[in-house]
Order: C-alpha cells, then sequence, then structure tokens
C-alpha cells in the first residue's frame, strides 16, 4: 500500500557502481541513492511498480546474491 518503490540502505559499504553494473548484467535495473541525493548513502531505490510478485521476488533473490559476490 501506497508507493511504487523500496527504499533499502545496505549496513555495508558497497561499490555502487559496480552493483548497478553487475545488476544491469543480471536484467535488474535499480537506482543507487547517491542520484537523489548526490552523497554516497550506500542506498538503493528498488521499483516494483511494473513488476508482478513473482518477477519482483526473483530480482530481489538474485540481487541478494550479487550483493553477496560482492562483499
Amino acid at each position: 500500500m501506497g508507493g511504487f518503490y523500496i527504499w533499502l540502505t545496505l549496513k555495508n559499504p558497497l561499490n555502487m557502481k559496480r552493483l548497478f553494473e553487475s545488476a544491469v548484467k543480471a536484467n535488474i535495473l535499480l537506482n543507487p541513492g547517491d542520484i537523489y541525493d548526490f552523497e554516497s548513502n550506500n542506498s538503493l531505490r528498488l521499483s516494483y511498480a511494473y513488476a508482478s510478485c513473482e518477477e519482483f521476488e526473483k530480482a530481489a533473490k538474485l540481487l541478494a546474491e550479487i550483493i553477496r559476490k560482492q562483499r
């Protein structure tokens, strides 16, 4: 209820540019949080407006795996 995005802040710092590039290669489009406030904030904006629940769940699991590999 009430939105089109999930704002996710990661506990451990990651190279957001590298994460973005890896996600795009896996057909996951996300927005690094620093494009909204122009400061490194270790956050992501995930849109679910055009994805089915199944698509979002699959992408979230794949994104979690990508993040684990980059730590």
